[in-house]
């Protein structure tokens, strides 16, 4: 079958996930694609932002008409011949998932051979008592800065060094770290578009959110599907008051559906379609270095409010053991990531994570923060708003650090704390749109 007469094949208005896997079978057998039933499988999850279990668990969930219609461009591009991994961008590889694109050829599953030979033959040099060279500089001898790299980190002090020459999508190199922690591997490649692609396989939450990389969180986004996202987002407070009887808050607001300009992606990248008030950025932080538990955040106006003030849980989420990677990340963010100028002291950090944003008429920078690390006592965000090009998460981050650094002078974190919840002394503020 073409492709265009594939196009012009729609679903019925209103189909269910079981209903829309068979048809995309049937229309890509018609068309010839080898291995048809897989690739109708796996077009259907990418779009759905699902995997195989839920797809099964639950065959009647019925396709939005957004869904329904990528199901329908995916299928087409397929039917054309495009393979299913530039399609949905990836594929696996000893067990682990690479991004592939059209910059780079697809790991094949007989590719694999080659690492059970490179780990035979190593295995028989280390029996023999042969020693490898060492790389300290990252760049293995001979490989000239013409050539762009992609070095993937390892111990420096081991005996094995690997370099990795072609590296495409960077899968050999990986399969190669992920069963030889203690080598130092090299991995490069003549196209600079192979190695940006090699590149953000390497990427974690913690390195994600040191740098704001919006491209991995547009792919998380993606992935967990707007419905996941949208149910975390307001389990976190979002689209609703941060503030227990603060009158001038605004509650912000939060799409009920995928924005139209980039959809769940852009949505969990760059917020788009999201009003959020420093008050709720105040909550959300303060939740984080509070294991998971959210407070409602509080103004007392007078010396007996103050006084009598007294911590109001809104809701307890089952989040702590998934917390320690986003702190990692936003200590990552400012030892040496985007927030680095949020600095105190060798013997006192905080914790943050920087935005920044635009639109046709202004920037927005942001901080969200909170310190100390071992006792948190204090959730700060800075916002800034202007047009300036000096507008930017970084710049909100060198003001926050002027305030901690001030207080750790004057002994704020030296003080006994002795209540470990976090909760922060507000002032209203109008919702910020992004």
């Amino acid at each position: 079958m073409a492709a265009n007469t594939l196009a012009a094949t729609t679903m019925p208005r209103s189909v269910d996930a079981r209903a829309a896997l068979a048809l995309g079978m049937r229309l890509l057998e018609a068309a010839s694609v080898p291995s048809a039933a897989l690739s109708a499988e796996l077009l259907l999850l990418h779009v759905v932002g699902r995997d195989r279990v839920w797809l099964y668990a639950h065959p009647e969930c019925v396709l939005s008409a957004s869904e329904q219609q990528a199901y329908e461009r995916c299928l087409a591009r397929r039917a054309s011949g495009e393979p299913t991994q530039y399609i949905i961008g990836r594929q696996e590889f000893w067990g682990l998932e690479f991004e592939v694109t059209p910059s780079v050829l697809i790991p094949r599953p007989e590719t694999e051979h080659v690492i059970e030979v490179a780990l035979a033959r190593l295995g028989e040099c280390g029996a023999m008592g042969l020693d490898f060279p060492n790389s300290h500089s990252g760049v293995a001898r001979g490989v000239t800065d013409a050539v762009p790299r992609a070095v993937i980190p390892g111990t420096t002090g081991g005996k094995i060094a690997i370099a990795d020459v072609g590296t495409g999508s960077g899968c050999i190199a990986v399969a190669l770290a992920k069963e030889l922690p203690l080598a130092h591997i090299i991995a490069t490649d003549i196209s600079a578009a192979a190695i940006e692609v090699a590149r953000r396989k390497y990427l974690n939450l913690t390195e994600a959110l040191a740098h704001s990389n919006n491209a991995f969180f547009e792919e998380l986004g993606r992935r967990m599907g707007f419905d996941t996202v949208s149910r975390y987002g307001r389990l976190l407070g979002l689209g609703e008051l941060a503030g227990y009887q603060i009158s001038e808050e605004q509650p912000g607001a939060f799409p009920m559906e995928p924005p139209k300009n980039g959809g769940v992606a852009r949505m969990s990248s760059f917020g788009e379609g999201i009003q959020m008030t420093p008050l709720q950025l105040g909550a959300v932080v303060s939740t984080v270095a509070n294991g998971g538990t959210l407070y409602y955040l509080q103004y007392p106006r007078t010396a007996e409010e103050r006084q009598n003030f007294t911590p109001r849980i809104k809701r307890s989420l089952n989040i702590g053991s998934l917390l320690q990677d986003v702190r990692d990340g936003m200590l990552a963010a400012v030892l040496y990531g985007t927030a680095r100028l949020s600095y105190i002291s060798n013997d006192e950090q905080a914790l943050g994570k920087t935005g920044t944003c635009s639109d046709s008429s202004s920037r927005i920078g942001w901080f969200a923060s909170f310190a100390n690390q071992a006792h948190p006592k204090i959730a700060l965000v800075v916002l800034m708003r202007g047009q300036s090009g000096s507008v930017k998460g970084p710049m909100a981050a060198e003001i926050a650090g002027r305030i901690y650094r001030r207080l750790n002078d004057e002994n704020y974190f030296a003080e006994a704390n002795t209540d470990s919840r976090t909760t922060a002394m507000v002032t209203p503020a109008k919702p910020v749109t992004h």
